[in-house]
């Protein structure tokens, strides 16, 4: 938004998601505004809700994609690039995308996939200056690059029917036979995080990786200062909490918080009791608003207020039943 897009009126509506013991997804965030303000404030609490540190690298991922959601390796990539910082060297990394049918979301990229695959860096650089025309799909050539083990580690790609064992090396993954691997893998057994399996392996298991952000603690903190870091993930109720809270609004009432337009309408929204590892304890949910969310609320009531009225007049319109004329009416 500074270099490139400060020209543009932009308006951030982000949502911090998290997952419940139970599973259960729950909104721990939401925040709308139109600075850059919004936008960081959203990402600090993502960090501590959604950005899980390692006490060891992880030697076996098993990464569970919904179908639903998924259908392409260029979205169910996240499967890498949310758990690579996290995978130690040579570690194997297993993705179970049942809905997967093909690589990219177009046909264009899913032909640069197929033709480039996800090759190491070096050699993604070397082929873009040896054919100059892959410039013209640097969109397409990014993915690749952090789609890409490196080297440094497996990647074993489990997808639907409608792509074959060819197709997923010849783009440099290894294949897996999806039924197999779910009968190794019963995803309905496992629980998010460590595990291990009746013949003695261990797996770190995660059941979506769109939620969240893994890494070995070593790589940002080599000495213990990783510690902070949890401390205020496990325990942000605590002085950040109780601090943006007095900063913020009381129930039912509203104050300008000290960040530029954004205003702070509710902190401690209800508290909700919750063993998240990441939260631990009681959590707080954190909403903040701005004039441009006002704005689109009233323009949704507004539409939706005008599309009742539309079906009220139409259903008037049409002949009632009771009307009929038989002349057994009471």
């Amino acid at each position: 938004s500074r270099e490139f897009l400060g020209h543009l009126p932009i308006v951030y509506i982000l949502t911090v998601i998290g997952r419940e013991p139970s599973g259960e997804l729950v909104i721990r965030g939401l925040f709308a505004g139109d600075d850059e303000a919004c936008f960081e404030r959203a990402a600090a609490l993502s960090l501590r809700v959604n950005f899980e540190l390692l006490p060891r690298p992880l030697e076996r991922v098993v990464a569970y994609m919904d179908p639903e959601e998924f259908r392409t390796t260029w979205l169910a990539n996240k499967a890498i690039y949310r758990t690579r910082m996290a995978l130690a060297d040579g570690a194997r990394l297993v993705v179970l995308a049942p809905g997967v049918r093909r690589f990219g979301e177009d046909a264009e990229n899913d032909r640069i996939i197929r033709q480039v695959g996800y090759r190491s860096t070096p050699r993604l650089m070397a082929r873009l200056r040896r054919e100059p025309a892959l410039r013209a799909h640097l969109g397409a050539l990014s993915h690749l690059v952090h789609g890409s083990p490196e080297g440094r580690f497996e990647v074993v790609y489990c997808p639907g029917p409608a792509l074959g064992r060819a197709e997923i090396e010849g783009v440099g993954y290894t294949y897996g036979d999806l039924d197999e691997m779910m009968k190794k893998y019963p995803i309905k057994e496992l629980k998010d995080g460590f595990n291990t399996l009746l013949d003695g392996e261990e797996i770190f298991f995660i059941s979506n990786p769109a939620l969240g952000l893994w890494a070995y603690e070593k790589r940002f903190f080599p000495d213990d200062s990783s510690d902070q870091i949890k401390k205020q993930q496990k325990g942000w109720q605590g002085k950040t909490g109780d601090s943006e809270t007095k900063k913020g609004a009381k129930m039912g009432g509203e104050e300008d918080d000290e960040i530029g337009r954004v205003r702070l309408l509710s902190v401690a929204v209800d508290d909700f009791s919750t063993d998240d590892p990441l939260l631990g304890g009681s959590t707080q949910q954190q909403v903040v608003f701005d004039d441009a969310f006002y704005m689109f609320m009233f323009l949704f009531l507004l539409v939706v207020a005008v599309l009742c009225t539309m079906s009220f007049g139409l259903l008037k319109l049409l002949p009632n039943d009771d009307d009929s004329g038989s002349g057994n009416d009471l």
